[in-house]
């Protein structure tokens, strides 16, 4: 989703794709935030929720969030990354959701808590 849509829109992306979060880009496509239930929970808990509404642009969300998490966002690898040092990356960025990136810092791509674990069940658990 564009920066410049509005968080509605992104709410209602999420509601009939039925995904649990999208990607925010910039406008040359440029990964700059992540727009999840999870991200709106942060938000109340800093009691910044009442600032944002739904007619408000993404980038006013990803605002109140990078304030709010500091460090790494949104979590990222660049494409070239190993299943290692993306389990690592889980681990000390705390998220259940990494996006992939290109070298231009585009999503291409998609890695969840859930792909880790099915890694683990398929080719380490059961063989």
């Amino acid at each position: 989703m564009s920066a410049k849509d509005k968080v509605a829109t992104a709410l209602a992306e999420i509601k009939s794709k039925k995904v649990s979060a999208v990607a925010i880009v910039d406008d040359n496509g440029v990964l700059v935030g992540n727009f999840s239930a999870t991200d709106l929970k942060a938000l109340g808990y800093d009691n910044n929720m009442d600032s944002i509404s739904g007619s408000d642009p993404l980038s006013s969300f990803v605002a109140k969030i990078k304030a709010s998490a500091g460090g790494d966002y949104p979590v990222a690898v660049e494409k070239t990354a190993t299943t290692a040092s993306v389990i690592k990356k889980f681990s000390s960025a705390g998220v259940h959701r990494i996006y992939v990136v290109d070298d231009a810092r585009k999503p291409i791509g998609i890695v969840s808590l859930v792909d880790v674990i099915e890694l683990f069940v398929r080719h380490i658990l059961i063989e």
